[in-house]
C-alpha cells in the first residue's frame, strides 16, 4: 500500500454539517443499544463504572441479539456514524493535512469514541487507530525522530486506554492481573522481566494473536489427519457425510477451548469454501491487493480511500477475529462506499 497523499480538492464545509447528524445518530444508537445518553455514558465512564457489564445486561434484557425491524434504524445509525467518520478521514488525509480538515476529522472521531465508551468495548477505538495509521502511511510522511516519538506516545496512550478499559470489567486491579488464562491452554506465564508489563503484552496477545493461535491448532489437527472435511467446501463435505457441524463448532468442541475469544475470519472462510479453494484464493487476494488499491485511487481518490479503509479492517480480521463480518455497520459501510464508487464509475462512462 504505497500511494502518495493526493489532494482531494473538496470543500469540507458540508462535511461539518454532516457531523451534526453523526452526533444525532450516535445518540440514537446509544439509547437503543445501551439505554443511556452520551452524557450518561460519559458520566459513568468518569465515575469508573463498568459500562461493558451494563451494556451486556441491557442487551440481554431487551433481547437485542435477535434481528427485528426495530433494530434497523439503530444499525443504519451506526453505519452512518462510521461512513461520516471515514469520509472525514479521507478529507483530512487527502487534503494535505489542512487545519480545517483536521478540525472536522477530530469532531468525527468523537461519536466513534462515545459508542466505544457506551458499550465498554475498544473496538471502535481500534478501528479509528487503524484508519489513522493507514492514512498517515499513504501520505509518505517523513520518518524522523520527532515523528517516531509522537507515534510512540500515541501507541502508549492507546495501549494504556485499552488496558484501563478492560480493567473496568473486573472488581479491582488485583482481580484483573490475577486472571491468568484466556483458555485452558493459553495462559500467562511471566519470564521475570516485569510482571505488570508482561501481563499487558499477554492481554494484547489474547486480543490480537489468539486467532493465529487457533489457525495453528487447526493446521496441526489437519496435518494429523483430523478435520479432513474442511479440505472441500462445507456443502460438499456435508453431502458426503464427512462433517455434521461447521468447522468453527467442531474446532471449539474438540480441539481448542475457544471461550469468549473471537474466531479468526480465515477459519470461517475455510469452513465455507474449504482449504483447496480458500488458500489459493487468499494468496491471489494478497498478491493483487496493491493493484486493487491503486486502481481504486486512480478512478476515485476519495471513495478509493474509503473503500481501502474497509478493506484494511477486513484484512485485519482474517488472522485475528471477525471484525468485519459480525459488524452490520461495517458491512453496510462497505456496501455504501462500493455502491457510490460503482455509481460514479457508471456515470463517468455514459
Amino acid at each position: 500500500m504505497v500511494l502518495g497523499a493526493q489532494k482531494a480538492n473538496k470543500d469540507n464545509g458540508w462535511v461539518l454539517f454532516l457531523i451534526f447528524f453523526q452526533m444525532l445518530m450516535v445518540s440514537y444508537a446509544l439509547e437503543f443499544y445501551v439505554g443511556n445518553t452520551i452524557l450518561g455514558v460519559m458520566k459513568a465512564f468518569f465515575l469508573g463504572e463498568n459500562n461493558y457489564q451494563a451494556y451486556q445486561e441491557f442487551f440481554k434484557d431487551n433481547d437485542l441479539s435477535s434481528m427485528s425491524w426495530s433494530k434497523v434504524p439503530a444499525i443504519l445509525s451506526l453505519a452512518g456514524v462510521k461512513i461520516i467518520f471515514i469520509y472525514s478521514a479521507a478529507m483530512f488525509f487527502l487534503n494535505a493535512y489542512s487545519s480545517k480538515a483536521l478540525a472536522i476529522f477530530s469532531l468525527s472521531i468523537l461519536p466513534m469514541v462515545f459508542m466505544a465508551i457506551g458499550r465498554g468495548t475498544f473496538f471502535e477505538v481500534f478501528e479509528v487507530s487503524a484508519i489513522i495509521a493507514y492514512g498517515t502511511l499513504i501520505g509518505k510522511r517523513k520518518i524522523n525522530l520527532k515523528n517516531v516519538i509522537f507515534f510512540s506516545l500515541v501507541i502508549i496512550i492507546i495501549i494504556a486506554g485499552f488496558v484501563l478499559n478492560t480493567m473496568r470489567r473486573y472488581d479491582d486491579a488485583q482481580a484483573y492481573f490475577s486472571a491468568e488464562c484466556a483458555t485452558y491452554i493459553y495462559c500467562f506465564s511471566p519470564i521475570g522481566i516485569n510482571s505488570a508489563a508482561e501481563y499487558i503484552v499477554y492481554i494484547l496477545s489474547v486480543y490480537f494473536s489468539m486467532g493465529i493461535f487457533f489457525i495453528g491448532h487447526y493446521m496441526y489437527a489437519l496435518l494429523g489427519g483430523e478435520l479432513l472435511g474442511s479440505l472441500v467446501p462445507h456443502s460438499l463435505a456435508y453431502a458426503a457425510g464427512m462433517v455434521n457441524i461447521g468447522l468453527e463448532h467442531e474446532l471449539c468442541s474438540n480441539f481448542v477451548d475457544c471461550r469468549a475469544v473471537w474466531m479468526p475470519q480465515m477459519i470461517t472462510i475455510i469452513s465455507f469454501f474449504g482449504v483447496i479453494i480458500a488458500i489459493p484464493v487468499f494468496w491471489i487476494f494478497i498478491f493483487c491487493i496493491e493493484k486493487m488499491e491503486a486502481n481504486l485511487y486512480k478512478n476515485d481518490v476519495v471513495i478509493g480511500f474509503c473503500i481501502s479503509c474497509m478493506l484494511l479492517i477486513y484484512m485485519l480480521s482474517l488472522p485475528n477475529g471477525k471484525f468485519w463480518s459480525v459488524s452490520s455497520s461495517n458491512i453496510l459501510t462497505t456496501v455504501f462506499f462500493l455502491s457510490v464508487y460503482g455509481a460514479k464509475t457508471f456515470v463517468r462512462k455514459i
